[in-house]
């Protein structure tokens, strides 16, 4: 059966831009989600500059970074 959102969650969504979906997907599928970010903070680690798999963001300091929409590349 369908899920369907609740007006609070329509409104959250129209208001901020997302929504939060907590429990929504397995451990097992969050915990990969995880070592691949994890993967890609690895790889940024010292890079001064952007390059074909990454996006950084100006100015990119590992211990300030912040992850946004888009910034990792297939």
């Amino acid at each position: 059966m369908p899920e369907i959102l609740s007006n609070e969650q329509i409104e959250a969504y129209r208001e901020m831009g997302y929504l939060v979906l907590e429990r929504h997907l397995p451990d097992d599928i969050l915990i990969k989600i995880r070592a691949e970010i994890s993967r890609f903070e690895d790889e940024a680690r010292g890079m001064t500059e952007s390059n074909e798999r990454l996006d950084l963001e100006e100015p990119h300091m590992f211990a300030t970074t912040r992850r946004r929409a888009g910034a990792w590349r297939k």
